[in-house]
């Protein structure tokens, strides 16, 4: 039996209480894919002998990709169709021979109108030199590419000669935080503002007490920020460096019913640079490149970072403005659709918590602006955070009642199965919902 995209998607939630235990962004996923591996035992798949270089267009199945190291990860690209109940298997294989196998799913953030079918992301394990995807060698359809958000020191000649996705950036930079400060301010290089060194050279300066125009300083937002609601204002996206030339998703507003936590699963930057962090996602969302999701924008409204900094997710179409349509917060407030529950879009704003809360729990820091965001968004929307709104999305032809805030793993029978928020962060709910 062969299924559309969306009918398989409602089917879903079954298979992924097979499957079980997993997270976007993850190492396991259970978010119903489409593969040709399944029906392939593991013992029959040949063995790839010789590990090859990524390229922009991916690797297919049955060839071995060498990993760099560093921090990454990989995601695959289906066949169109594919019978029901498949998935995929990620093969990594470690020092000495051993390898490992993890389950790859569909993703399960996601906009309805996107017919590309994609995995979510698999975060590459510690120590891992190789990763094939066994299976089918007919299937040309069948890719598997690598992301690199942070690169192993030495290596990003190497890596990004490859064609991999530029989430770092490979730059010979002054030693001295004031030598850099005024190499910027005289235009040296042309990198000020530039979108894959903005954070980390504001982060450098900042640590030294220097500062320079334009750059986003870690912590809170510069140049004034985004406005929210109800006073909110965030980091905006032209000071996190979003590189607007992968914009390709129009605005499209409707009526703001309720609130959706999720997280990214993935392990945050270990040198705090969470606008690089911003970046590497919303270029995985916005661009094709290197098999990213192509939507032409990030899927989440709001981003929180360990340290509490609030970033812009989703552009409204105005810069200055985030989440709601500009002029209609007088009135009923319009919050622009995005791409963080499959099926249930319309009017939930998705606010995500940068890192991995399965088997971490959030910083103190990060749940107290998780709060301090809620409360806002609330306020503004006039919704009681610890009640319950009739959520109504005509182009899902969806009405039912749903929390006021919602973890992303509660929209599972409507849409694709998913464990996000993650478990730590989801026992918190409760919590953060009494104190907003």
């Amino acid at each position: 039996m062969t299924l559309t995209r969306r009918a398989f998607f409602r089917s879903s939630t079954a298979l992924g209480a097979v499957v079980g235990g997993t997270f976007l962004f993850a190492n396991r996923n259970n978010m119903g894919v489409f593969s040709s591996a399944d029906n392939t035992h593991p013992a029959e798949v040949p063995t790839p002998s010789e590990p090859e270089a990524f390229t922009g267009t991916g690797i297919g199945v049955n060839q071995k990709g060498q990993l760099p190291g560093g921090t990454g990860y990989l995601t695959i690209t289906f066949p169109p169709a594919a019978p029901e109940g498949a998935q995929a298997t990620l093969r990594f294989e470690f020092a000495g021979g051993r390898t490992e196998d993890r389950p790859v799913h569909a993703e399960a953030h996601d906009r309805e109108d996107d017919s590309a079918l994609k995995s979510g992301p698999v975060e590459l394990p510690e120590g891992a030199t190789a990763v094939w995807l066994p299976g089918e060698a007919n299937d040309p359809a069948t890719r598997l590419h690598l992301h690199i958000v942070e690169a192993p020191k030495g290596q990003e000649e190497r890596i990004f000669g490859a064609g991999i996705a530029p989430y770092a950036a490979p730059i010979n930079l002054p030693s001295n935080p004031a030598e850099l400060q005024s190499s910027l301010e005289t235009g040296a290089a042309g990198v000020a503002g530039s979108l894959a060194l903005a954070g980390t050279i504001a982060g450098i300066l900042a640590s030294s007490g220097l500062a320079v125009p334009g750059l986003p300083a870690p912590g809170a937002p510069a140049g004034g920020g985004a406005n929210v609601i109800d006073g909110l204002r965030v980091v905006s996206r032209r000071e996190w460096g979003a590189n607007e030339a992968l914009m390709g998703w129009t605005p499209r507003f409707t009526r703001a019913q309720l609130i959706t936590v999720h997280h990214t699963a993935m392990a945050t930057p270990a040198n705090g640079d969470y606008a690089a962090n911003v970046r590497s996602i919303y270029g995985f969302h916005a661009s094709s490149a290197n098999g990213g999701r192509g939507w032409g924008d990030i899927g989440y409204h709001l981003l929180i970072a360990p340290d509490g900094t609030v970033f812009q997710g989703r552009s409204t179409g105005m810069e200055g403005q985030a989440v709601f349509q500009p002029g209609s917060l007088g009135g009923t407030p319009m919050s622009v659709t995005a791409g963080h529950v499959y099926n249930a879009n319309d009017g939930n704003i998705g606010v995500c918590l940068l890192g991995n809360f399965m088997t971490q729990t959030p910083t103190p820091a990060a749940i107290n602006s998780l709060v301090r965001v809620l409360g806002h968004l609330c306020r503004g929307l006039r919704l009681d955070p610890r009640g319950s709104v009739r959520y109504v999305n005509n182009a899902a032809r969806l009405n039912l009642t749903r929390r006021t805030i919602t973890g992303h793993r509660d929209w599972g029978d409507v849409s694709t199965a998913t464990a996000c928020p993650g478990d730590r962060a989801y026992a918190l709910m409760d919590q953060v919902r009494s104190r907003v």
